[in-house]
C-alpha cells in the first residue's frame, strides 16, 4: 500500500469500520511509514478528544410525555371510514393529512438545526484539537531549538549585554523589529542574541541567564496566528509560551517553573511599558 492509497481510508480506519484485509494493509503501512504513522496518532487524538470534551445531551422526560399526549389526542377513524370523536371522515382525511405535513415540516426543522449544532461542535472540536495539536508542537520545537543552540556552540551571533546593541543587530535579517529588553535588575541579564527559526518562520532569539541557566527567549510576529498561553516541562526543560504587543514569545529554560514564569512576567512587563 502507497501513502495515496493510505490517505483515502485513514478515517474509516481509525472509526473501525475498514474490512478486515485493509485493516491489515493500512496496519501495515503504518508500521513501516513513520509519517502515515503519525496522521493516525493525530487523527486518534483528535477523535478521542471530540468523545471526551464534546457534551451529551439527553432528551428530558416531558418530551415523551408530550409525544404521547400530542398521539392521543389525535382524532380517530374507525375501519369503516365513519366519523370518531365529533369529525366527519373526510374532515378527518383532510386534518390527518395536513397534520402529518406540519409534523413533517417540524421534523426537517428539528433536523437541520440538529444537523447544524452538530457542525458548530465539530467545528469548535476541531479547532480545539488543531490548537492543541499547534501547543504540542511549539514546545517540542522550543525545547528542540535550546538544546541545538547549547550543542552547536551557536548561542549568540552577537553578544551583548546593552540591548541598544542587540536590537539594531536584528535589522536587515528578520522582517521585523523585536522587542529587546534588559532584565539585569530583575536577576535576568541579557547576554546577546541570534536569528533561529520557530512555528515555520524565522524568529529572533534573546539569550538571557540566570546564574548558570540560560534562557533562550524566541520572539515572532502574530500575524501567521497569536498561540496561547502555555506551561509545560517537557524532559528536564521548562517552556512557556504566550502573545504580547503583536508578537508570540517562547521561553525555554532547565530552571524551575516558577523561576521561568517569573521571568516570562518581568518580560511581559517591560513590553507593556
Amino acid at each position: 500500500m502507497t501513502c495515496e492509497e493510505f490517505r483515502p481510508l485513514l478515517e474509516v480506519y481509525v472509526d473501525g469500520e475498514l474490512d478486515a484485509a485493509h485493516t491489515l494493509q493500512i496496519e501495515k503501512h503504518a508500521e513501516a511509514c513513520p509519517t502515515c504513522g503519525e496522521r493516525i496518532r493525530v487523527l486518534q487524538q483528535r477523535r478521542d478528544a471530540l468523545a471526551h470534551f464534546l457534551p451529551r445531551y439527553t432528551a428530558p422526560a416531558v418530551v415523551e410525555s408530550r409525544i404521547r399526549e400530542q398521539r392521543l389526542a389525535m382524532p380517530r377513524a374507525n375501519a369503516a371510514g365513519e366519523s370518531v370523536d365529533g369529525f366527519p371522515a373526510k374532515a378527518l382525511k383532510v386534518r390527518q393529512k395536513e397534520g402529518g405535513k406540519r409534523r413533517m415540516l417540524r421534523w426537517v426543522n428539528f433536523s437541520l438545526a440538529a444537523a447544524a449544532a452538530v457542525l458548530v461542535a465539530f467545528g469548535g472540536g476541531a479547532r480545539w484539537g488543531a490548537a492543541r495539536q499547534r501547543s504540542e508542537h511549539l514546545v517540542r520545537e522550543a525545547r528542540e531549538t535550546h538544546l541545538r543552540a547549547l550543542s552547536t556552540s551557536h548561542l549568540m551571533d552577537v553578544v551583548s549585554t546593552d540591548q541598544h546593541t542587540v536590537k539594531p543587530w536584528f535589522a536587515g535579517k528578520l522582517d521585523f523589529s523585536p522587542p529587546v529588553v534588559d532584565l539585569a535588575a530583575s536577576g535576568f541579564p541579557l547576554t546577546g542574541g541570534r536569528v533561529d527559526r520557530i512555528d515555520a518562520r524565522p524568529a529572533a532569539a534573546l539569550v538571557y541567564q540566570r546564574r548558570q541557566h540560560v534562557i533562550n527567549l524566541l520572539i515572532w510576529p502574530t500575524r501567521e496566528g497569536a498561540i496561547g498561553q502555555i506551561e509545560k516541562s517537557i524532559e528536564g526543560y521548562q517552556v512557556e509560551c504566550w502573545s504580547r504587543g503583536g508578537y508570540n514569545f517562547a521561553a525555554i529554560s532547565d530552571l524551575g517553573a516558577k523561576e521561568l514564569g517569573e521571568f516570562s512576567s518581568e518580560i511581559s512587563k517591560e513590553i507593556a511599558k
